[in-house]
């Protein structure tokens, strides 16, 4: 056994005597994490400094639910303005629309309708999709609670 820890001893005295050595093990890894880290870093939609895409939300007597469906679209990086179907946008690029009397008919327990346009690319469309139905997801789970 002392022959081994002899010849693990010179083999480490050895390759830190090696100035490439040190800079792969002391000075790479950090450079590395920082540029990992600066590219990364804007993936994440919420960041500081980023700004909330525009939704105009048509919906027609929308009850007590339009609080907090903008509540949980704000939560998602949206920001949403309201609108009746008589003054509906016409060239919005997002608009999402709900029928009339929403809270009353979810109150009832009918299905509601909600139909999202958008002008938005592939990719951000897919993405837009996603943090709208978790927007209204979590609104029908706020309501079952």
């Amino acid at each position: 056994m002392n022959n081994i820890l002899f010849i693990a001893w010179h083999d480490i005295r050895w390759q830190l005597r090696q100035v490439w050595t040190l800079m792969w093990l002391f000075v790479m890894p950090p450079l590395f994490f920082f540029f990992i880290g600066s590219v990364t870093a804007g993936f994440h939609a919420s960041m500081p400094g980023g700004s909330a895409t525009s939704l105009a939300v048509v919906a027609d007597t929308p009850g007590f639910l339009a609080e907090q469906i903008d509540l949980r679209l704000r939560d998602n990086d949206f920001e949403p303005e309201w609108f009746d179907a008589a003054q509906a946008p016409d060239a919005a690029p997002r608009v999402l629309t709900f029928g009339s009397h929403l809270s009353d008919r979810i109150a009832a327990g009918e299905r509601v309708a909600a139909e999202y346009q958008t002008q938005a690319s592939s990719l951000s469309r897919d993405y837009e999709v996603i943090r709208l139905r978790r927007s209204l997801y979590t609104v029908l789970a706020d309501v079952a609670v």
